[in-house]
């Protein structure tokens, strides 16, 4: 707790940052965007038109990317609340790793590398019930 405590006050005296600094993904440039470009389709532009006028601008997206960042309004979709939560804890609490055992082959493996058959499968010979 005292950890997270910590981490609280750091974040909240953290500075602003300068807003042109600020780098946007394209969903949120699309979602700015939006009342431009439903302006450019009342005009008769279509979305492949559309594309290539941003692209000459420097956001390059395919149609159907366009397509649904319009239908969703521009806005990515969100992480259900447990998943954030959990991100949140696992990124504060380190996790304990487990060493997996290891696996050692049997004499029989490891004593014929030359029956190796890159890959095909070569069936085993029969071994009779009374060699076992």
């Amino acid at each position: 707790m005292a950890q997270i405590s910590e981490l609280q006050e750091k974040l909240s005296k953290l500075e602003p940052v300068n807003p042109e600094k600020v780098q946007v993904n394209k969903a949120k440039a699309i979602q700015m965007l939006a009342p431009q470009i439903s302006s450019m389709r009342e005009k008769g532009y279509d979305l492949s038109q559309i594309c290539q006028v941003l692209a000459a601008e420097g956001l390059d997206l395919s149609t159907g990317t366009l397509k649904n960042y319009l239908a969703l309004g521009g806005k990515p979709k969100k992480a259900p609340a447990a998943a954030r939560t959990t991100s949140v804890v696992a990124s504060v609490a380190p996790k304990k790793l487990v060493k997996a055992p290891q696996n050692n082959p049997g004499p029989e493996i490891a004593e014929k590398p030359e029956e190796q058959t890159g890959g095909k499968f070569q069936p085993r010979r029969d071994i009779p019930d009374d060699e076992i």
